[in-house]
């Protein structure tokens, strides 16, 4: 089992992510998924879940055709973070907690893990929209494939609330991030059929 901690401010402008034992970096997407699934759900009842889903969202759309282009290029083009005014920072004293939330990630007998969520029930929708951001941009920062996936899912997921389910519908939180698995593996097959027809 691996352990998630996402630590932040009372600002919400500074974030810590400990992790008890690296997750596979096979698994991140998907954790990640489940994350915003669950958290965008939150802030759905609540009214404040648009302007998470526009910050993603754009971002996602602006990387889209990057994908494949080197690091260097994305880091010249300001994309390699979602959120420029975001610090992650990874001692503990160099954030004052004003809450938290903590995932539990158990490996399955078969299948993807579970994620358990837990923590920070009042957290304001600025919080939970920047433990949101800050999970992506540690994944982004630790996995340099990370940011081949993040986009392609951020679309499938837009595509499932705008055409599938809204996020105020629970059920939401256990289908959107199956269809953004779906949605990306059609991806990556097309992909890479058009790269083999045109080497061929």
């Amino acid at each position: 089992m691996s352990s998630l901690r996402i630590v932040f401010d009372a600002g919400a402008s500074r974030v810590l992510i400990d992790e008890s034992r690296p997750l596979a970096e096979h698994e991140q997407i998907w954790v990640w998924d489940v994350f915003y699934a669950s958290m965008l759900h939150v802030l759905a009842e609540q009214g404040q879940a648009e302007e998470l889903r526009e910050q993603l969202d754009s971002w996602a759309v602006q990387m889209a055709s990057k994908v494949y282009i080197p690091a260097d290029k994305v880091q010249a083009a300001g994309l390699n973070r979602i959120r420029h005014d975001l610090e992650l920072v990874s001692a503990p004293e160099s954030v004052v907690p004003a809450g938290m939330f903590v995932l539990e990630v158990t490996a399955a007998d078969s299948g993807w893990p579970q994620v358990e969520i837990a923590g920070s029930e009042g957290s304001t929708a600025s919080q939970t929209a920047a433990a949101v951001v800050a999970l992506a941009q540690h994944f982004l920062d630790t996995n340099p494939l990370f940011i081949r996936e993040l986009p392609i899912h951020l679309l499938s997921l837009r595509k499932f609330y705008t055409d599938v389910m809204a996020p105020t519908d629970a059920r939401s939180v256990q289908e959107a991030p199956v269809y953004a698995l779906s949605k990306a593996l059609e991806y990556y097959k097309d992909a890479g059929e058009t790269i083999g027809r045109s080497l061929n």
